[in-house]
């Protein structure tokens, strides 16, 4: 077994006692999926660490209600048996009245065209999520944007008009789901600067990033005080790097127009110990991370 020397850590919570190690319906390894609370630079998180051996660890992105069902119908009835590890919002809404909010930036559902503009510049992460529950980030800025998920690697230049409409088809054609959010790291770097909004609130990231063997991880990072943007992800970029992790990319999760949050412990079980402040029928959008 691999072991990382752990520098930051504050303590390990255990899941509540009768949580099997191994799946049972609805669960999963808890070998591969573990859950901790951390501290770096005076600030306190909790942090979902999810190891990518094998691809157990699946994720299914639902961008807005369609069909005319809701996203946390649409969750509903794609959940079926699936062994959910969490749920939570993902990208921005365009008004803070979440019940009047629509998406922001470029948006694919399942290969169904939600929004077609792209924003460059300061929604600068583009977040593509494929049907075999991969997911993959990149920097919108690279313009040339090579994706490697759906067998052989394909680029695409989105800041030429007829390459976004290539892309467009597609991710139309191979039922891609797309979305865009702040990218606060990539490729080992802060793309975020101490001199920006300065606004506190509530924050949530998730982050991509390889240990020092090669393997790839997926982290869900949460933070329940208030703090800004750039502390926040600070914070849990120096973290990572601390522990001897290269951080392939930080995105920012909403917890504004909405906060939808659910963890479940290895047995299948909702954990008290993490969750957001709205219930899933208040999500515009919703991230989920699955097990198989």
């Amino acid at each position: 077994m691999k072991t990382l020397i752990v520098a930051a850590l504050v303590f390990i919570i255990p899941f509540a006692e009768g949580d099997v190690k191994k799946p049972t319906e609805g669960g999963y390894d808890s070998d591969l999926i573990s859950f901790s609370k951390e501290s770096s630079a005076g600030t306190n998180f909790y942090v979902v660490k999810m190891d990518r051996t094998d691809n157990r660890v699946k994720v299914k992105y639902f961008a807005k209600e369609f069909g005319g069902r809701t996203v946390g119908q649409r969750y509903e009835n794609w959940k079926g048996s699936k062994n959910v590890i969490m749920y939570s919002s993902g990208a921005y809404m365009s008004d803070f009245d979440a019940s009047q909010a629509d998406i922001v930036g470029l948006t694919v559902d399942n290969g169904n065209v939600l929004n077609q503009t792209l924003i460059t510049g300061r929604l600068g992460a583009l977040v593509v999520t494929f049907p075999n529950g991969s997911i993959e980030v990149k920097n919108i800025a690279d313009q040339n944007l090579t994706f490697s998920s759906m067998g052989e690697p394909i680029s695409f230049n989105l800041f030429d008009d007829r390459s976004l409409v290539r892309f467009i088809d597609w991710v139309k054609e191979n039922k891609i789901t797309v979305f865009q959010t702040h990218l606060l790291a990539y490729d080992n770097k802060l793309k975020i600067h101490s001199n920006g909004n300065r606004n506190q609130a509530r924050r949530r990231f998730f982050m991509s990033a390889v240990d020092a063997w090669g393997d790839d991880y997926y982290f869900i990072i949460h933070r329940n005080e208030a703090i800004t943007l750039y502390e926040g992800t600070k914070s849990v970029f120096d973290y990572l790097k601390s522990e001897g992790y290269t951080v392939k990319s930080i995105i920012n999760l909403d917890t504004g127009a909405q906060d939808v949050f659910r963890f479940y412990s290895p047995s299948g079980n909702v954990s008290g110990l993490l969750s957001g402040q709205l219930e899933i029928s208040g999500a515009r959008n919703l991230m989920s991370f699955y097990y198989e």
